[in-house]
């Protein structure tokens, strides 16, 4: 009786042995996952499944592309991590290991160069890293890699591609210096809008619009204006009055550039890459396959709206949003006409812009257009206005 008692215990003992063996093997032997234990976005989706248990079988929430979850802990199959909920709740779950990125380092560099991180793989601007300034690199999948970076006064985490990464931030390698161009800021002939009681957010958001198209630039070299997905070049017209489907050498213009492609250049950016100088090869950017030559980078009319909203009330206030989910976003309410203000925000499914004030028949707006790709101020007919557009408020607003 007691050596069979014996046997048992030492039955147990092996079994306890084998089964450490297996689970930390397993362990040591798992990749290396991205950002563990530091904030990151998924990869790879918009929306990413959170499950209550480790085998994935219990759905209990879903995650955006833009969420920042932290990473407690790694498995083959699952990844344990918490996150914030909508009602600032710290929450727990698990989602699948295939998520998250791979070979993370966590190190912090020096940016050797200029670079726009987007907000996900192939996605908008995310503000702007400048040479000198402190990139840590979190981890990457494939072509791109997700840095952390400061921009805007806020903490952000965005994605590089891999090659600028290496190249640029882990290398360090300062590209040869191109020619830089002049920057002033136009006189603002325009309607008054800063002696109505308007509250201290919508005067910042709409001179921070001002500022985007009253910026004055000297064109260092030559370089493409706007083309759409067909192949045709928007006119850009120089302060002499000279037309022309290129943004010309030597020409003076207004307004930040108009671009869909790499679209997020507020007035700030724009002057320091032109200060910091410019060549053909580096203000172009493909647009699909069409047109071959490229075209222009700039600003679009989504993210005009956002930057001057955003850099308004905080960032950490609004998403960045295309104008087809602007009308249904929870950060816009519908208003009627009669109650339009300015720094109210005009929407339609193909473009927005902001509400400046009354000139005669007409409303004062402030816009990115690719008519004469720029960022510019204008005055539409209010007939065509009211029929083309919804008037909202945007909810940061107080007044």
């Amino acid at each position: 009786m007691g050596g069979r008692i014996v046997m048992k215990k030492l039955f147990q003992k092996i079994m306890a042995a084998l089964l450490a063996v297996l689970v930390f093997g397993g362990v040591w032997a798992l990749p290396s996952y991205g950002a563990a234990a530091a904030k990151c976005y998924t990869i790879q989706k918009g929306t990413t499944t959170v499950y209550k248990n480790k085998t994935l079988t219990k759905k209990y929430a879903v995650i955006q592309g833009n969420d920042e979850i932290s990473i407690k802990s790694v498995s083959k199959k699952s990844v344990k991590i918490t996150w914030k909920a909508k009602n600032k709740k710290t929450r727990t779950g698990y989602i699948q290991t295939s998520a998250v990125f791979t070979n993370t380092s966590g190190k912090k560099y020096t940016a050797g160069a200029n670079l726009k991180p987007c907000r996900r793989p192939k996605g908008p601007g995310y503000g702007n890293i400048s040479s000198g300034q402190k990139v840590t690199v979190l981890g990457n999948k494939g072509k791109y890699t997700q840095v952390k970076y400061t921009a805007g006064g806020s903490v952000r985490y965005g994605f590089l591609t891999t090659a600028q990464t290496k190249k640029y931030v882990i290398a360090k390698k300062t590209p040869s210096k191109p020619a830089s161009g002049s920057v002033s800021y136009a006189p603002y002939k325009g309607v008054r809008y800063n002696n109505q009681g308007l509250s201290k957010a919508r005067l910042a958001a709409l001179n921070k619009a001002k500022k985007m198209v009253t910026i004055r630039w000297k064109a260092p070299c030559t370089f493409p204006t706007w083309a759409d997905g067909s192949g045709t070049f928007s006119e850009a017209v120089a302060e002499d009055g000279t037309r022309s489907r290129k943004f010309t050498a030597g020409k003076t213009y207004t307004g930040v550039p108009y671009s869909m492609t790499d679209h997020s250049y507020d007035n700030t950016a724009w002057a320091d890459i032109l200060k910091k100088g410019i060549t053909k090869k580096s203000m172009t950017a493909k647009f699909g396959n069409s047109p071959k030559a490229g075209t222009a980078k700039g600003i679009d009319c989504s993210y005009f709206v956002y930057q001057a909203l955003g850099s308004a009330v905080g960032f950490d206030k609004i998403e960045y949003q295309m104008t087809t989910t602007m009308q249904n976003s929870k950060y816009y309410k519908k208003i009627k006409w009669g109650k339009i203000k300015p720094g109210d925000v005009l929407i339609s499914p193909q473009h927005t812009m902001l509400y400046v004030g009354t000139v005669g028949d007409g409303y004062a707006i402030f816009e990115a257009s690719s008519y004469e790709s720029k960022c510019s101020y204008k005055v539409y007919p209010k007939e065509y206005v009211t029929s083309n557009y919804g008037c909202y408020k945007f909810r940061g607003f107080s007044d």
